[in-house]
């Protein structure tokens, strides 16, 4: 699989576990709280991995680097929101307001991400070189979920 079949396939889950928590009812305390912790972490490592096997391509080439530093930044924006997220309890209308500001900029950078970006990677990157970078993510994400999970439990 190469590096966009991966990325492609993870937006698509992550956006299930999206849905699966907006349709889980505010009482639902313990479900809410465990999907929105999954939901950060898949997030978290994901933007992570990203950054580092395939925006770091991009930001070395004149024409991919305004599209890799774009993604950069909507990433840090979702860092924020989740961060502050983190500090409110899911059944909070804050909570709420934010978790659906959320959604909305993730649907926009999938969006511009699958179209704009990929078509931008793929004229620097090879599909061999696609494909080597697919596993590379694969990689880094389960290292960086392993560490997420670990300071997590501490």
């Amino acid at each position: 699989m190469t590096i966009y079949d991966v990325l492609i396939h993870e937006h698509r889950e992550v956006m299930e576990l999206i849905r699966d928590l907006k349709k889980t009812p505010l009482t639902a305390l313990k479900k809410r709280e465990k999907l929105f912790t999954k939901i950060k972490n898949e997030l978290t490592s994901h933007s992570r991995a990203e950054e580092k096997v395939l925006y770091s391509v991009m930001e070395e080439d004149k024409k991919g680097r305004p599209q890799a530093l774009e993604g950069d930044e909507e990433h840090h924006v979702l860092d924020v929101l989740l961060k502050e997220m983190s500090k409110l309890p899911v059944d909070h209308e804050r909570f709420i307001a934010k978790f659906e500001v959320m959604t909305e900029n993730l649907e926009h950078h999938i969006k511009e991400e699958e179209n704009e970006k990929f078509a931008a990677a793929k004229k620097l990157i090879s599909k061999e070189e696609a494909e080597e970078m697919g596993l590379l993510f694969k990689e880094e994400k389960k290292k960086i979920l392993a560490k997420l999970l670990v300071s997590a439990s501490k």
